[in-house]
């Protein structure tokens, strides 16, 4: 099924919204800081974690090689998701400090 350009273009803008967090990380910073109790310097090493993590995209790349396109659009949207969903979790006190800081060292691993 062959898709027409504008499906394609909409497909491109709709993936490229969730890259806005990167930018906007200063916008929602100080109620994570707040809500954590994070001191400067671990607020800084998270907002770090969230760009190395997007940045080291060669997993992505041999998924993409291997599956094609659609497969790794849906794979790193669940992804997106399931952070922000945690993100979300977490500043509405829903989720433990402790699993917060356990999903984030293992992501580290």
């Amino acid at each position: 099924m062959k898709l027409s350009r504008w499906a394609a273009l909409v497909g491109c803008l709709l993936a490229e919204i969730p890259g806005g967090a990167i930018y906007a990380f200063s916008v929602f910073s100080p109620a994570v800081k707040s809500t954590l109790g994070l001191s400067q310097t671990q607020l800084a090493l998270l907002g770090l974690a969230s760009q190395v993590g997007i940045f080291c995209n060669v997993p992505a790349g041999l998924v993409q090689d291997a599956f094609g396109p659609r497969v790794t659009m849906a794979i790193g949207s669940a992804c997106h998701g399931v952070g922000f969903l945690l993100l979300w979790l977490v500043l509405d006190r829903c989720v433990l400090l402790v699993f917060w800081r356990c999903c984030r060292c293992w992501c580290w691993c």
